[in-house]
């Protein structure tokens, strides 16, 4: 992206390119070096820069569609260790069962700082789901 929407999606929290919804409507968004997007429903893009300055002003919110690797990615996972501590690990994405349990508990991250900073919110999650089954 050589003009500012990379600049812009950094301050909206979102990647280039990487797909989302806006609160209160169904399509999927996403920013380019073209600007605002949205998915028709024949699959092809159009640009939509109103919303993006909607967005712009808060008048709208992104909500962030989860991140799903895809074979040939890595991901990372914070994994328990036998002395009560832990560490975060990177794992290749091979659609295996140990993928899909990470992914359905909430432990896959896209990268390694996002495991470290959601570490305990991941703990705290899986611990309450086992408390009350």
């Amino acid at each position: 992206m050589a003009n500012k929407m990379r600049d812009i999606a950094k301050m909206l929290g979102i990647e280039p390119n990487e797909e989302f919804k806006i609160e209160g409507l169904k399509e999927d968004y996403r920013l380019t070096e073209k600007g605002l997007q949205f998915k028709t429903v024949d699959g092809s893009w159009m640009t939509d820069n109103d919303m993006l300055v909607s967005i712009i002003y808060d008048t709208s919110q992104i909500i962030k569609k989860p991140w799903k690797p895809q074979k040939g990615n890595c991901y990372y996972s914070v994994i328990d260790l036998p002395n009560g501590g832990w560490r975060i690990s990177k794992f290749p994405w091979r659609k295996e069962m140990q993928d899909y349990a990470a992914f359905f508990t909430g432990n896959c991250f896209r990268t390694k700082e996002e495991a470290e900073t959601r570490r305990i919110e991941v703990y705290e999650k899986l611990k309450a789901s086992y408390d009350e089954a």
